[in-house]
């Protein structure tokens, strides 16, 4: 995990010691992260790994095989009418 913190630059210091806490405190605060069904902490940093990995030329090709899956549509829609979309398609699906 990589933690950023804003630098006062003022003082040098971390944001944090402002609210009196130290850098081990907040180093080692860890919330319990809530992932969607069949998704874990490891799964997510292997994907995450697979991407930051991949070259241009993966990506693109990547790219282009998901436009030509049999059974998508891949569109450009307004962003407003998103929400309406992931609930149509979630109600259609089996979860």
């Amino acid at each position: 995990m990589e933690l950023r913190f804003w630098i006062d630059p003022e003082t040098g210091l971390p944001h944090i010691f402002d609210h009196r806490v130290t850098e081990q405190e907040e180093m080692t605060k860890r919330r319990k992260q809530a992932y969607p069904a069949g998704w874990n902490e490891d799964r997510i940093r292997k994907l995450a790994e697979h991407y930051d990995n991949q070259a241009e030329d993966e990506q693109v090709a990547e790219h282009e095989a998901a436009f030509l899956a049999e059974g998508q549509t891949v569109m450009v829609v307004p962003t407003e009418l998103v929400p309406a979309i992931v609930k149509l398609i979630s109600e259609k699906r089996p979860a």
